[in-house]
């Protein structure tokens, strides 16, 4: 993969990690190398402050803050353990890591209820994507463009049995998120037919590619509909000495 490519990916993913988590007085920083959101409470209980790479070339884990935040990084399968080692050095603790899946969107045609009873329907609304600026720059709060959201619903016989959101990135990614299906509904095609609508309705949104992060489990389902891993995303969070926890 080229440097491009993966930089691409990166922020195909913090867009649409920006768009489902952006809450009112977030701010935003970004350098050459990452990108800084703070939250005016903890977000989830976790921390205020998340760290992601933003860049195909890492910076050191010196040149990050050593107040407690969580990082996010992403490697080339070949190097996620010595990413996760070189940072359980500078006193990181393991979080998670998911694999970063992508397909190359095309021109399918109109998708076929597989159920007389199954009807697919999209709501539109639009939301806030974080504008990428110079690679040095330094703001807050975060600019923000328009961006469209798309959420996809599929319904059996009036009840909803799958759904999924995507949002539009400026780098023309689909950014696939809570993709789900209700637990009795599994292993039945629905969400294969939920991903086949959404794609659909990307494209003709003029997408070029999805991007999605899922679970060790959920990528079988992703890999049988095109999708290849193109990065892990590993998380990390900073644990402070006890000189700064007092």
């Amino acid at each position: 993969m080229t440097a491009s490519f993966i930089d691409q990916i990166l922020w195909g993913y913090l867009f649409g990690w920006t768009a489902t988590h952006d809450e009112e007085g977030t701010t935003y920083r970004q350098n050459a190398h990452f990108l800084h959101v703070h939250f005016p409470v903890p977000l989830r209980g976790t921390t205020t402050d998340f760290f992601f790479q933003r860049r195909s070339v890492l910076a050191t884990p010196l040149s990050l803050p050593a107040y407690p935040h969580w990082l996010t990084l992403f490697a080339e399968s070949a190097a996620v353990a010595s990413t996760i080692a070189a940072f359980l050095a500078h006193g990181y603790r393991f979080i998670d890591q998911q694999p970063v899946l992508s397909k190359t969107l095309v021109e399918i045609p109109p998708v076929q209820p597989a159920n007389s009873t199954m009807k697919v329907t999209t709501e539109l609304c639009m939301g806030v994507m974080l504008a990428a600026g110079p690679a040095a720059m330094d703001y807050v709060p975060c600019p923000l463009a328009q961006s469209q959201e798309m959420t996809s619903l599929l319904h059996l016989q009036g009840h909803m049995v799958s759904r999924g959101t995507s949002y539009e990135t400026p780098q023309r990614y689909a950014y696939l998120d809570a993709v789900a299906t209700a637990p009795e509904y599994r292993q039945q095609g629905f969400a294969t037919a939920l991903l086949q609508h959404v794609e659909a309705n990307a494209h003709q949104a003029g997408m070029t590619h999805s991007l999605l992060a899922t679970t060790p489990m959920g990528q079988p389902l992703y890999a049988k509909l095109g999708y290849e891993q193109v990065a892990t995303v590993i998380v990390l969070e900073k644990i402070p000495t006890p000189q700064q926890a007092l």
